[in-house]
């Protein structure tokens, strides 16, 4: 995760899921992996919005909605989980 999150502070959101989804293929019942999928998918969502293509922004809400549902699915208590989906 320590890598998926420094490729995001540098805005490689691409480069970041592909390293948080090592981290959940080693641990996939560890909710982080799947937050941090999440933050990227809806960071992405915020660029194709700025660009005006809604369908693609729309599509990665979706799967930013998906993996906030699924950090929730593996601990149910995971607070960032539920407001990530809210957003």
């Amino acid at each position: 995760n320590q890598s998926g999150l420094e490729q995001y502070n540098k805005g490689d959101y691409y480069a970041a899921i592909a390293q948080f989804e090592n981290a959940r293929k080693l641990d996939p019942e560890l909710p982080e992996s799947a937050y941090y999928i999440g933050r990227c998918y809806l960071r992405m969502a915020e660029q194709k919005m700025r660009e005006d293509n809604l369908v693609a922004g729309m599509r990665f809400c979706d799967h930013a909605a998906s993996e906030f549902e699924r950090a929730y699915n593996a601990f149910p208590g995971y607070t960032k989980a539920i407001q990530g989906k809210k957003k």
